[in-house]
This record gives structure tokens, sequence and C-alpha cells, in this order.
């Protein structure tokens, strides 16, 4: 606490400060008015650590050692004497001054000119001076009167005579409290309704209704464990509970209101965002549009939901217009946008008239960005509908969902897996071409039970039940060839299903997308090219098949046959009747291990290949540059490779270049130093920030890119709350 410096303090302008007290310091006898003191819509002066009810009286610290200032060669301080000298000193430890307990409470005129009600005093040296400090004050006119009406309290209190104003204002104090603890509580079981997603108001909230909706209930709830709450609602008339539908909205407005605000500041703070856009219908038909912003901010990802706008006219004009209200809603700088992310439909993605032409017209920096989520399950819907027997493979999955899922035959399915003693049900999955990984899961679960699936079909076919034709076609196309498929796409799925999942998380950033991308297609690419890798590839998946073939008592072909493999024709009177190009009947039959490798497992790879080359290969520049970011990179900081990114978002070059010559140097001290290891572009931004200063161009070049978006899954996801807010039974009261 004490000042060791060796400089002589300017006491100058305290004592300007000092003379602020204007009043007149005679001794007339001032006469105590009725007390009436601020009452809480006034804000009482000073700071937190003094007195801030009148019942209470001054506060008066009495420290070991009060904090020393230094007064030329002297040492000045608060005295514990002068508590006795003027009753009315409080002292304040946080901001080592004096304060008028009286004038805070009773003064009326003058406050904002009173340094013992705003500031404080602690001006040591001529505190007790004649006509300065202490004194003076103590000798004002206002002084005088705020003590006269503080010793009138004292003493109407001390007789158990306290004045009406003083009883009325404490009794507004109570009211004041006792109304906002009641709103609080309101406040708080709308909260609670809200967060959980469940119904508030009930289609009869009458008090003689068995069930008056969650929220009453709960109210009444409340009113079992909080006695003040319960009188409270009792006391207030019908008309002012504040528990009306006009009342709860209002409420659940302004919390909107208040997270918006949150998300506005946060935004105002971030350098930069990205926005994610994409639409659907709710229950009502009625196409919604969610909007996402993406920001980077104190070493944490956001990504914002802003909210969902019904959207009238679907031309990309007026899509844009309805975004930029969104963002204007939330006073958000549009030219701090860096990239946007959408789907790949036209309206969306059009060079001319789509909304990411027309949003790059007023912010030509925001590069588009197609969703690469959606980029991978177009290659996957692409194979499951261009190469025929994949197409043939998938439609067999989809019936035997279809099939399973009647009623009668799933309780079956069900008995069957408990019979085998299986640890959980496992139920069939929809093969859906746009959802993603949908695949993945339907060839996953039904690789677990195909035992049990099998037996069922076999079963029914003994019962002769009305299923029995069916049971028995799907039985016939569960052979070989369509286990093979079975293993092999639950390889190939496997390979996708971990990028996707991390494209779908928040923390997913385009330098570590891009890697993951150019992996995949590394893995493809090295499979094809090697004959050694396809045959190791291959015959892994032909002996997993062969296994399970086994096991469920399913035909293997004789491998290397010499059988010629017939195709099936249909006569040639029946041709000009067929109108696509290949009918089901001359469906190739793959009787052998080679046939399997010629003519399925190549095609697929080829097919997956030259799809990922094609929706990956066309990445801009721009987007390229990033991976050069990332520290695993073997061309890490690579200037030329980088330079098309630092152009496009304005990064000093220069500036640029030299930081990046000295940066490597820091990183290798900066990992021996902390015994860490920077492996991400994360973690490289972690270590900028740190060195921001030094390092300002990559720092920004770094957070931009991070913030860039990869792939529209916050929107997706927006979605599913969207469904189970608007459901059926709120759309019918709607």
């Amino acid at each position: 606490f004490i000042n060791t410096s060796s400089d002589d303090f300017d006491s100058s302008d305290e004592s300007e400060k000092c003379e602020i007290e204007s009043n007149s310091t005679t001794n007339e006898v001032i006469s105590a008015p009725n007390p009436t003191y601020n009452s809480i819509d006034e804000v009482i002066s000073g700071p937190g650590d003094l007195s801030q009810a009148l019942e209470n009286g001054p506060k008066q610290p009495k420290l070991v050692c009060f904090p020393k200032t230094k007064y030329g060669n002297h040492m000045r301080h608060f005295s514990l004497n002068w508590y006795k000298l003027y009753n009315w000193i409080e002292y304040s430890t946080i901001k080592d001054s004096i304060f008028c307990f009286p004038c805070r409470f009773f003064l009326k005129n003058n406050r904002e000119k009173s340094i013992f009600v705003n500031e404080g005093y602690n001006n040591w040296k001529n505190a007790l001076g004649s006509n300065s400090g202490l004194k003076k004050h103590h000798m004002s006119n206002d002084h005088k009167t705020s003590h006269a009406m503080w010793t009138s309290y004292l003493d109407m209190k001390k007789a158990g005579n306290v004045s009406v104003a003083s009883l009325i204002n404490d009794g507004h104090l109570k009211l004041v409290k006792e109304n906002r603890n009641f709103i609080k509580s309101i406040g708080r079981v709308l909260l609670y309704t809200a967060v959980q997603g469940i119904a508030q108001r009930g289609d009869n909230e009458g008090e003689s209704s068995l069930n008056r909706g969650n929220f009453v209930e709960l109210l009444n709830l409340m009113e079992n464990f909080n006695d003040e709450f319960k009188s409270k609602r009792i006391s207030l008339p019908n008309n002012a509970k504040y528990t009306s539908p006009q009342i709860q909205n209002e409420m659940l407005s302004i919390f909107n209101d208040m997270i918006q605000a949150i998300i506005s500041d946060e935004l105002q703070k971030s350098q930069y965002f990205s926005i994610i856009v994409d639409e659907t219908k709710d229950i009502s038909k009625i196409e919604q549009i969610s909007v996402v912003i993406r920001y980077f901010l104190n070493g944490v990802i956001y990504e914002r939901f802003m909210g969902y706008r019904a959207a009238e006219s679907f031309c990309g004009k007026s899509l844009l217009v309805y975004i930029k209200e969104i963002i204007a809603n939330s006073n958000i700088d549009i030219m701090k946008c860096v990239s946007q992310t959408y789907n790949g439909a036209s309206v969306m993605s059009g060079r001319l008239n789509g909304v990411q032409a027309l949003f790059r017209e007023e912010v030509p920096q925001a590069i588009y960005v197609h969703c690469y989520n959606h980029r991978l399950n177009l290659i996957i819907s692409d194979v499951c509908k261009n190469v025929t027997n994949v197409k043939m493979f998938f439609g067999i999955v989809e019936n035997l969902y279809i099939f399973v899922s009647g009623s009668s035959v799933h309780a079956k399915f069900v008995k069957i897996q408990k019979d085998m003693q299986y640890k959980s049900i496992i139920e069939l999955k929809r093969v859906c071409l746009t959802r993603w990984t949908a695949q993945v899961f339907a060839c996953a679960s039904l690789k677990k039970v195909l035992s049990p699936l099998l037996v069922l079909l076999n079963n029914l076919i003994n019962e002769k039940s009305d299923r029995a034709a069916e049971s028995k076609g799907l039985l016939h196309l569960i052979d070989f060839n369509f286990i093979f498929n079975l293993v092999m796409f639950c390889y190939i799925l496997g390979l996708f299903k971990n990028t996707s999942d991390y494209l779908q998380n928040v923390n997913a950033e385009m330098a570590e997308s891009l890697t993951l991308i150019s992996s995949i297609k590394t893995v493809f690419q090295s499979m094809r090219d090697d004959d050694s890798k396809i045959n190791i590839s291959f015959n892994k998946l032909y002996l997993e098949a062969t296994n399970i073939s086994k096991e469920n008592n399913i035909t293997i072909p004789i491998q290397n046959s010499n059988k010629n493999n017939r195709t099936k024709k249909i006569p040639e009177k029946f041709r000009q009747f067929i109108f696509t190009e290949k009918n089901s009947l001359e469906k190739q039959k793959f009787i052998s291990k080679s046939d399997l490798k010629l003519n399925l497992f190549l095609p697929t790879l080829d097919y997956i290949i030259n799809e990922l080359d094609k929706r990956f290969t066309n990445n801009s520049n721009i987007l390229s540059s990033i991976s050069y970011l990332h520290p695993q990179n073997e061309n890490f900081l690579n200037y030329e490779q980088l330079k098309p990114l630092a152009l496009h978002y304005n990064i000093d070059l220069e500036m640029f270049l030299s930081e990046i010559k000295i940066l490597p140097t820091t990183i290798k001290k900066y990992e021996i130093q902390n015994n860490i290891k920077i492996k991400s572009l994360m973690n490289l931004v972690d270590l900028l920030e740190k060195y921001k200063i030094v390092f300002n161009e990559t720092y920004k070049l770094t957070v931009l890119s991070i913030t860039i978006l990869v792939s529209s899954a916050a929107c997706e996801r927006t979605f599913s709350c969207l469904r189970r807010l608007k459901n059926y039974m709120r759309n019918f009261w709607t």
C-alpha cells in the first residue's frame, strides 16, 4: 500500500476539488426538516463497500494500517481519530477516500458537486485545515441540512416514532423487492419450459381443470415451496398476476432480445464472421430460412443461431433481403463477413442471380463455400444411383427395412434377436439418399443382424404366412453378391463417415477439412493405382464376405470358374416395349472372385475417385491456400501458396512475408519451452494470439481462416429444433 516513489505529490488538484464546496460555512443553525431519504429509484452514490442502507449507519472500518500517500517528504494517511471528530465519516477501502454518510442519503441539491457524495475526499494533507477538507464540509449548509435530517431520523427511530414519509419509503422498497422476486419466479418458470421445449399453455386453464398446462401447474408447484411467492400471487388482483399469454410472450421476447444483445456484442468484438443459410419446410409447409453466424472470440469458435425467417419468395434477391434483415437486426457490420456457406441449390449457388453472387456484389471478400457435407453425400448418392449393381444392392437394403418395419414381422424380428441373446435390440435403418451418413448406418445395422434376419425370412416361409412369398423373394436376393456389397460398403462408407462427422463439428476448420478430403482421395487412389494394394484390399473384403456367407449357409461362387456367365435376355419381339437402356433381366450375375473384382469392386472405386476429383479439385486458389497454414502441411507457410489468400483479404504482404520468415523459429522455441506440439491451425492461432503484436498480419490471416465455414451442419441442427418446437399439436392450435 505504500508508495515508495521519490517524486513529490502534486496536491493542487485535490485542493481545487475541496473548494467546490460552495455553500456558506457560517454557524447558522439548521432546523431539522422531515427526514426523507433517497428511495430505491435513486442511485445511492459511492463505491460498493460503503453503507447501502440508512438503517445500517456509516461504514467505519478500523484497519491496522491505512494506505499512505506521499506529500513532499512526508507520508500521510487516514486516521482512526477522525471517526471521533466527525461521526458522519465513512471510509472506503476501495477508493481510500472519505465519504459523508448523511449527505449520501439525504442530500437533494448539489449532489453532483459534492466530493463527499460522489468521488470521495482523500487530500490527507489538508483534511484538518481550518478552511478546507473535513471542517469546511462539516460547516456547509448542505451538510448541516443532511445531518439534521439524519439526526431527526435517528431520534424518531429511537422513540419508535418513524415519520410517515419514511414508513412509506420503507414500504415502497419492500413492495418493489417483492414484485421483482415475483416476476423473477415467473421468468424462471418460462425459461425452464422454453429450455425443455415443452408446451407452456393448456387448452383449459380454468380452476376446475385437472391439468391447467405446464406453466400454471409449475406456478402452483412453486407455491408449495415458496410462501412469499404464494402470498404475493394470492394478493394480486386477477388482472395483474402477470401470467397472461400476452405477458408470457412479452417476457419470452425480452429473453430473446437479451440473447441477441449478447451475440451482437460478441460479434462486434470479433474481427470476422461467416454466414450459413439453409431452408426447410415446417409442418405447415411454410419455407423457413435458418441463419447461423460463425465467429472466433477469445480462443473459442462460436456458431450462433440468429433466427428463422418465413420466405414468401424464393428468388435470389428476395432471399438475400431476408438474410440482410436478420444481420441488420443484430447490428452486425456486414463488411466483416469473410465467407458464406450454402447447399448446392441453384437459387443459393448460382453464379449470376444466386444468393452467393448477389451477396458478393455487396461484400466482395465473402467467398462462397459449397457445404462439404453435401458434397460428400452427393458422391455416395451418385454411386448409389449410377452404378447398376450398387443401385440394386441399396434397393434390396431399403426393401428389407420396409419389410421388417411391419408390425407383425417386426415383433418376430425382435423376439429372434432376444432368443439369440443379443445384448440390445438392433433396428434396421432406412436408406435415405439426402441424409448424411444414412447409408453407412443402414449397412452397419444390417451387417450386425444379418443372421436374425435370415432366420426370420426362413421362419416366415416355413409358416406359410401371407408374407411367405415376399420373404422367399427377399431371401433369394441375399446371395454372395449381396454379402460382398454389404461388406464393401461398410468399409467404403466408414472412410467417409469419419470425415463427415468431423465436418459437422463446430470446431471444424478449412485447413483440417482439406487435409482429410485429400487423405480420402489418396486412400482410394492408392487402392486403385497399386495392383498389390488392390489385391490386398479386395482379398480382405472377399475373405470377410466368405466368412459371413459360411456362417449363414449362403452359397459361395467357385473361384476361377470357367462356366459361362450367361446373361438372361428378353425375347426380341418384346424389346420394342423396353424403355430403359438395360433391363433388370440383363443384370450380370457375378459367379467368380475375378468377376466381383473386375465388374463391381473396381468400377465402384473408379466412380468414387472420379466424383472426388470432380467435386473437390475445383476449389478456388483462395480456399486451397488455407491448407498451407496447417502445421502438418509439408509446405507449411509457403508464401507463394498463401499469397492468393492474403491478397483476397487485403493482408499487408510485406509485413506478412517478414512475419512468416521468423515464425517457424518462434514455433520451435515455443514448443520446446512449453513441451507441446503445434499440430493444428487452432494450435497455431492460440500461439499467435500471445504474440499478435509481432505477428499481426499472420494472426489476422489464421483467424479469418478458422472463421471460414466448411459445412452447413449448424443450420441442419436448427431444423431438428424446428421440428421439435413446431409440431403437429402446436401447429393445430395456432
